[in-house]
């Protein structure tokens, strides 16, 4: 059985230049789902790349944009920027860690467009995921 869990809401702004391209916040109200997760990842692979594929490729297969932040339990946030993103259709992937570095929790979105100049909001909900 998969736990749903913490909604990842992502801000998505494209921007030429090495202008700052993607941000992500946890919700705090849902945070304590995944009480031991210390690190997140947020990721963008290739617009043809699938979700199952993603998450069956494992947590070490990077995508072409990367950034993991460290998830502060205290105040319930992450943040995190991703430089040099440039205008298309990506999969948006969310992998959780704890703090041995293993991946416990998992979410993703196909088909996400960024247009440059442009800011878009997505959510995603996080799930259980075992090794």
């Amino acid at each position: 059985m998969r736990r749903l869990g913490a909604l990842a809401l992502l801000a998505l702004v494209a921007c030429g230049g090495g202008e700052p391209g993607l941000g992500l916040s946890i919700d705090a109200t849902s945070r304590g789902l995944f009480p031991n997760m210390t690190t997140a990842r947020i990721s963008l692979y290739p617009g043809d790349a699938s979700c199952l594929g993603i998450e069956l490729s494992s947590a070490a297969t990077l995508g072409l944009h990367n950034q993991t932040m460290s998830v502060n339990a205290a105040d319930d946030a992450a943040t995190g920027v991703l430089f040099d993103l440039r205008a298309g259709t990506y999969a948006l992937a969310v992998w959780g860690f704890d703090a041995g570095g293993v991946p416990i929790a998992f979410g993703c979105l196909e088909g996400v467009e960024i247009v440059n100049g442009e800011q878009t909001e997505e959510t995603i909900v996080l799930g259980s995921h075992t090794p």
